[in-house]
């Protein structure tokens, strides 16, 4: 009998390990996929565009705040590791005379 009750509580902590595990796991899924759905239509942190902070904006918000500078023909955008530069935007976007990536 000794030898049951031993079994019993070592399957009954290796369950308990197993179901910890999976719970840990889900939650850490859960909190990527949300922040995944966040940021599907937002820029991510640290995003500056014209030199404007662009950060957790939607596109419509953004372009409010940079409307004026492209309207003069110029768009620099730049997080932390890319940096982008446009001259000579028309306002339909249709010529864009200068493209310079940098890294």
């Amino acid at each position: 009998m000794g030898k049951k009750k031993k079994n019993q509580s070592f399957r009954l902590r290796k369950n308990k390990t197993f179901l910890i595990s999976i719970c840990f796991l889900l939650v850490i899924l859960i909190g990527y996929l949300t922040g995944v759905l966040y940021y599907q239509d937002k820029f991510l942190s640290g995003t500056i565009i014209n030199g404007h902070d662009v950060s957790n904006m939607t596109g419509n918000e953004s372009n409010q705040v940079i409307e004026k500078n492209i309207k003069r023909g110029l768009l620099q955008m730049k997080d932390d590791k890319l940096s982008l530069t446009v001259k000579g935007i028309s306002l339909a976007n249709e010529a864009m005379s200068d493209f310079i990536l940098e890294k």
